[in-house]
């Protein structure tokens, strides 16, 4: 049963990849106005490639949707003020990895070799946009083809508690570390700024934290971020929270953004530690999430917070079908019924993680991950198919405790 498990997380290893000549582009179009946008689409869907209306935004707003939506071309119409479009370039490169197309009057020779100096891929004239379109399509697809497969973004996870104690760490330190002890590279971010304690969890001693990431963002490049991350014995890198909780204001939602950014090439998987608090930094870890893991246990008072904070994420815009609740520390003597918890909470408890307090502080003791430690426990194979989920994967005794 266990090496059946095992398996199932190596099966995904290619996931992340996709052949070439399999997947169409993703294209996203973003202009100052809404009729250049649908101009724009028109022309692309006349070339073979329709843009969907939701891939379509102002330009003002072109590296927060591209951050989020993940584009493989990304096509800026520059047809406005000289600094505003060249903000744009430099903003939509800073979030994202795509093809980036800036489209504008070529009568500025200066303006074009800024433009490329910000970042675009290419220039093209808006005059010949018709004629010079295909083969800026034709040298996105040979880019392609030389790069040998397409790169699928990193997913990314978030993992939440709804109260202090409900482990949240723990469980991401440990999805973690399955995830990438079965040869899928993943990276671990505390965003804990304040409190953040996965370091010591993992007995690390980490040279570099997100807030020197942040404070020297515009002079990080990615083999520079390469080295920022500590390496621990299961596989998965971390990149710790700061030593000094005064350095935790240098992290700001547009560094993170950045940050993320520059690390979905990196990770098939970026598994992100918040606390609740949600300022302005969480709320953006949380939109850029695919996957939130919100862990609480199953007493009274921690299933209050859970529904408060639950109705705060909603009322947010966090759709209700990226969040799964984790019921960590499961069958602890007294708790509400996995029915009285369901109702109480309005959904459905999605994974349960026994409570075995032993193993877990032993793990923690020695700086070890509990699920690999342990591997024929019952809160080992809980934890495999937590993983296994967040891997697109699911037991049979998915849920069971």
């Amino acid at each position: 049963m266990f090496r059946k498990l095992e398996q199932l997380i190596r099966i995904s290893t290619g996931e992340t990849t996709v052949p070439v000549d399999q997947r169409q582009p993703r294209i996203m179009i973003a202009a100052g106005e809404e009729l250049r946008c649908r101009e724009l689409g028109e022309l692309m869907c006349q070339q073979g490639h329709p843009v969907a209306s939701g891939l379509m935004a102002p330009l003002s707003l072109a590296a927060d949707r591209a951050s989020r939506s993940h584009p493989d071309i990304l096509v800026l119409a520059l047809d406005g003020d000289l600094d505003t479009s060249l903000a744009a370039v430099r903003q939509t490169r800073s979030s994202c990895t795509a093809y980036i197309v800036a489209v504008g009057p070529a009568d500025d020779g200066q303006f074009i070799l800024r433009c490329l100096h910000e970042g675009a891929d290419e220039f093209l004239d808006t005059r010949r946009l018709a004629d010079d379109l295909a083969g800026a399509l034709l040298r996105f697809g040979a880019k392609r083809k030389l790069d040998g497969n397409t790169v699928v973004p990193g997913k990314v996870i978030s993992v939440i508690g709804a109260s202090g104690g409900a482990g949240a760490s723990t469980i991401a330190a440990n999805v973690a570390g399955l995830l990438a002890n079965k040869h899928q590279p993943c990276g671990l971010f505390d965003l804990r700024l304040e409190s953040g304690d996965l370091a010591a969890l993992l007995s690390l001693a980490p040279q570099h934290t997100v807030a020197e990431f942040c404070a020297n963002a515009a002079r990080v490049d990615r083999n520079v971020l390469d080295q920022m991350f500590t390496r621990h014995g299961s596989g998965l890198e971390l990149l710790a929270a700061p030593w000094d909780p005064r350095q935790a204001s240098v992290v700001t939602p547009q560094s993170l953004r950045l940050l993320l950014a520059m690390s979905r090439p990196k990770f098939p998987y970026l598994v992100l530690d918040l606390d609740n608090r949600l300022g302005d930094l969480h709320v953006e870890a949380l939109w850029q999430s695919d996957l939130i893991l919100f862990v609480t246990r199953l007493d009274f008072l921690s299933v209050r917070s859970a529904r408060r904070l639950l109705d705060r994420l909603l009322e947010m815009g966090i759709e209700a079908e990226r969040i799964e609740v984790v019921a960590n520390r499961y069958k602890q003597p007294r708790e509400l019924s996995r029915a009285h918890a369901e109702t109480a909470l309005g959904t459905k408890i999605a994974h349960f993680v026994v409570d075995d307090a032993g193993r877990a502080n032993l793990s923690a003791n020695e700086g070890k991950l509990v699920s690999l430690q342990s591997r024929w426990t019952t809160i080992s194979r809980n934890l495999y198919n937590l993983a296994l989920s967040v891997n697109g994967r699911q037991s049979s005794r998915r849920g069971a405790a």
